[in-house]
């Protein structure tokens, strides 16, 4: 799995912006793009064919997430971070604040940001009741956890579409490898969570004031 990371870490920006740009012609309509599959739900899921691409907003949606997959940064793994951090500043534990987002920089090398891939191809996807060219956060989400689904039960549709075959093929993710790459990402968040906790059950502030206390009553003696 480390060397499968590797590979994904040292993705050129050139790779980033051509998988970027061959998506940049404004489709028309649904009845211009390629039906991709029918999910369990009976909606009716397309994708973009040979020559078309996303419009702008889906573009841009698209190279966000790319970004992040280059900065080798899983989103939700900074959001369970920043939480962290958060809570720690929010009680004047600013010490406990400062070593958990130690912890999850030190991390970060470890965690193959799943949550992009699967948010990169959300956004290449077009469900039948959403707009071409609008974004919409709730369905955005709902294709995500669907696709997220799909990987974990190796679904053999998955590889077959097109979206699919093309960022698997520019990244170089082999097919058995998505498996690897969502099993090693759930247990880098369960990691990184029980980092968290374990730093909070230290009490690394009132360590840090036991220290002092010392020194200070020795002078008041001297």
């Amino acid at each position: 799995m480390k060397l499968l990371f590797k590979l994904l870490s040292k993705v050129s920006p050139d790779t980033i912006d051509s998988y970027i740009r061959q998506r940049w012609i404004k489709p028309v309509g649904f009845e211009d793009l390629n039906l991709a599959f029918i999910d369990e739900s009976g909606k009716a899921w397309y994708e973009f064919g040979n020559g078309m691409a996303n419009p702008i907003k889906r573009i841009e949606q698209q190279s966000q997430f790319v970004s992040f997959l280059s900065a080798r940064v899983s989103p939700e793994a900074m959001e369970i971070a920043y939480e962290g951090v958060t809570k720690a500043f929010n009680e004047g534990k600013y010490l406990e604040g400062l070593v958990i987002f130690k912890r999850f920089m030190d991390m970060r090398d470890m965690i193959i940001p799943l949550d992009v891939l699967i948010n990169a191809l959300a956004a290449d996807f077009i469900r039948e009741d959403e707009s071409i060219t609008d974004i919409n956060d709730k369905i955005h989400q709902e294709k995500c956890d669907y696709l997220k689904k799909v990987v974990d039960n190796g679904d053999s549709f998955f590889f077959q579409l097109t979206a699919v075959k093309d960022l698997s093929e520019r990244f170089k993710i082999f097919r058995d490898s998505w498996a690897v790459i969502s099993k090693g990402y759930k247990e880098s968040l369960n990691e990184l969570k029980e980092e968290i906790e374990l730093v909070r059950s230290m009490n690394l502030e009132k360590g840090s004031l036991t220290k002092a206390q010392p020194s200070d009553s020795s002078s008041e003696t001297t």
